[in-house]
């Protein structure tokens, strides 16, 4: 592209290094640059391709997971914790049941935002009215996000309340 910018500017200059000073030379060097200008072909000929959305079932993966991440969040400070959080981490005791299953309900919900946040992301240049099935897509991942995002809550307010002590 730059080759051949600098090529027609180099045309340019030696039309006008060859001419006289009339105005007609001038304007006839010009139009010539400019038609030259204007016959360049376009950068990319094909037009952006349109966009995919995510399949169906990622929604609803986004909804249940979301579901399960509450339902797991709730149960959270039901489990057995631990009895002596320092000789679990000295590794003389082995970790309590809420301890291996605190990273379930955290991580889900993670992927349950992330699986809606994807969902809506790619439904944003949608031509609107939206069809039913898509509107049914965005309410699933706005559940999904919903449900994820009470879960969390609910997990950290135990762990900051419970910390690492069983409930007696």
């Amino acid at each position: 592209m730059a080759g051949h910018f600098q090529t027609m500017v180099g045309e340019v200059h030696f039309l006008l290094a060859g001419l006289d000073s009339s105005v007609g030379d001038v304007k006839r060097a010009v139009g010539y640059a400019k038609f030259e200008v204007m016959s360049l072909p376009p950068l990319n000929p094909d037009p952006p391709p349109a966009p995919r959305l995510a399949p169906s079932w990622v929604a609803l993966l986004a909804a249940w997971l979301g579901l399960v991440t509450l339902i797991a969040s709730i149960v959270f400070p039901f489990l057995p914790g631990s009895r002596h959080p320092k000789a679990e981490l000295q590794h003389q005791q082995p970790y309590s049941f809420a301890d291996k299953f605190i990273p379930f309900p955290i991580y889900a919900s993670v992927v349950a935002m992330f699986l809606g946040i994807v969902v809506l992301w790619q439904m944003r240049r949608e031509p609107r009215p939206l069809p039913d099935a898509l509107l049914s897509q965005r309410m699933q991942a706005w559940a999904g996000i919903v449900l994820a995002l009470l879960g969390a809550a609910i997990i950290y307010i135990a762990v900051a309340l419970r910390g690492p002590r069983s409930i007696p």
